[in-house]
């Protein structure tokens, strides 16, 4: 038993460190940093995308409001969350942008997707959306489907799944993250071998 949980520790450092040097090249880590940003973004606009596309196509607002009109939804979006759900939501949105930006590298490098931590990093997408995410989303899915179990408190129910469903997405991005590293440690061994 001992044993096995050494190996499981050992291999989640190895996948870790993987992914750490990758970041450590500053095309992913550019890379992670605009796709969790983009994620974030969408998770604000998730509900009005049709809004969104209305003004960011508009001629008639310059590119400075348009950035204003981004940067002050972000500030808007995360000072109406508790603080916990802050930071998860930013924690989760960084890991989201990291493991696409290892399924890049992994793809270049090999030619495919990885597919395990691809359906991760989507599971754990749509667990944020319907949680924290998107706050609406959460209530108007959630509700009427514990509604249908449970009676008056399926509002507060709910809220209370909505704050499982942010941690339970955080777990499953980490778990994707720790699955990417697996593989980019692969690739990298393959290119240390090969130089």
């Amino acid at each position: 038993m001992k044993d096995g949980i050494e190996l499981w520790l050992l291999k989640i450092k190895v996948a870790l460190e993987a992914v750490l040097k990758l970041m450590k090249n500053w095309r992913y880590i550019i890379l992670a940093i605009v796709i969790g940003l983009l994620f974030l973004q969408f998770l604000c606009w998730i509900l009005n995308l049709q809004l969104l596309w209305f003004l960011m196509s508009s001629f008639k607002l310059s590119i400075g409001d348009k950035i204003n009109l981004l940067a002050s939804t972000f500030s808007g979006y995360l000072t109406s969350l508790p603080t916990p759900e802050t930071v998860a939501v930013i924690v989760l949105s960084l890991i989201q942008g990291t493991v696409i930006a290892s399924i890049i590298y992994i793809a270049r490098n090999q030619g495919r997707i990885e597919t395990k931590a691809f359906g991760g990093s989507t599971i754990a997408s749509v667990v944020t959306l319907v949680s924290v995410g998107c706050p609406s989303c959460g209530t108007s899915i959630i509700a009427p489907i514990v509604g249908l179990f449970v009676s008056g408190a399926s509002a507060g129910i709910g809220e209370s799944i909505q704050y499982f469903s942010i941690y339970l997405g955080l777990i499953v991005a980490i778990y994707a993250l720790y699955s990417v590293g697996k593989s980019v440690a692969n690739i990298q061994a393959k290119k240390q071998i090969e130089a």
